[in-house]
């Protein structure tokens, strides 16, 4: 949907509609909960430093791993980001197994069982 289109409430509504109130990356149901209402974001399909006018609904994680990365159509995106998702996470788990283990809360010398 262009961005023309969207600038009003009516416009934002018809959008989400068209896009059955999900992320079109992650497929994240905004009805499902106030938090993923809350996470709907319009975005850029194309970034707007490139001149993109057409936006898609998204959740603002997705959003965020998309950043100003052009991709040539929907699916080739959503592969894209469903890897950042994973890379992000493992990272994430990663920074918090290692905040654990620097506060005494892991065991520096684990016994094999």
């Amino acid at each position: 949907m262009n961005i023309k289109d969207v600038n009003t409430f009516e416009g934002w509504k018809k959008l989400d509609k068209a896009h059955d109130f999900r992320c079109v990356y992650c497929g994240l149901d905004f009805l499902s909960s106030p938090c993923a209402f809350a996470s709907a974001v319009k975005d850029h399909f194309i970034p707007r430093k490139e001149g993109g006018e057409e936006l898609v609904s998204s959740c603002s994680f997705c959003n965020m791993l998309k950043g100003s990365s052009r991709f040539k159509d929907i699916p080739i995106a959503r592969k894209e980001i469903k890897k950042r998702q994973e890379e992000y996470l493992t990272r994430c788990e990663f920074e918090e197994l290692k905040a654990k283990y620097r506060k005494g809360r892991i065991d520096e010398n684990p016994k094999n069982p």
